[in-house]
């Protein structure tokens, strides 16, 4: 539910978030199955641009090349399988909802210039 809401939210505060983000970084990046570590990384994207788009400056766009990196890494030391197709499907519909904020900002929200998706 606090996805909808743009009142008040613990995850508002910029420090906060990000050290809860990190913290779900270093969890994710603790799994030894490399198909979890690439969907909990893929999920974290999600949150690093929610949080963005949300006014959070401190998830700079550094830090989301950093994360969107990782996780094509992971993607490509994996076998196919089904699981490893719904990974990809969910990590590309997060990159294309960035391109399409890149492309149409939110004026409320804060952009993504400088990052590289390609």
């Amino acid at each position: 539910m606090y996805l909808f809401f743009r009142s008040q939210w613990h995850l508002n505060e910029a420090s906060r978030a990000l050290d809860c983000l990190k913290k779900a970084g270093r969890v994710a990046q603790q799994c030894m199955d490399g198909g979890v570590q690439a969907q909990l990384l893929a999920e974290l994207l999600g949150r690093y641009a929610l949080l963005r788009e949300r006014g959070n400056e401190a998830l700079t766009t550094n830090l989301i090349d950093a994360v969107i990196q990782k996780i094509r890494e992971e993607l490509a030391n994996l076998d196919q399988s089904e699981e490893v197709e719904q990974i990809t499907k969910h990590f590309h519909n997060t990159l294309q909802h960035l391109k399409n904020r890149m492309e149409c900002p939110d004026p409320e929200g804060l952009g993504y210039e400088g990052l590289n998706l390609a």
